[in-house]
């Protein structure tokens, strides 16, 4: 049987497909919550060097950060692009 690490190797499985929610280090407490509340239909990433980054929905981003929205990959999902312009934009 295939892992999930030969299963995106191989292109069958996309993490970046379960990720549906991005925040930073003061969003982490609301990260927690949400994860109890199943908010989000996925994971939710903390980027701990983004401080103050809120707590964001990818189908947020085309609103409050529209040039990470733009990097994202089909179907909104998050990309290392959408990640780079993210970096780009906070730090």
């Amino acid at each position: 049987p295939l892992t999930v690490l030969d299963k995106i190797t191989a292109g069958v499985l996309s993490p970046a497909r379960s990720l549906a929610a991005i925040g930073g280090m003061r969003a982490m407490a609301a990260g927690i919550q949400a994860v109890m509340d199943h908010t989000y239909p996925g994971k939710i990433v903390i980027f701990p060097q983004l401080v103050d980054l809120p707590l964001l929905a990818l189908s947020e981003l085309h609103a409050s950060l529209p040039d990470v929205a733009a990097c994202l990959g089909p179907g909104d999902t998050w990309s290392v692009a959408a990640e780079e312009a993210l970096f780009e934009g906070w730090l």
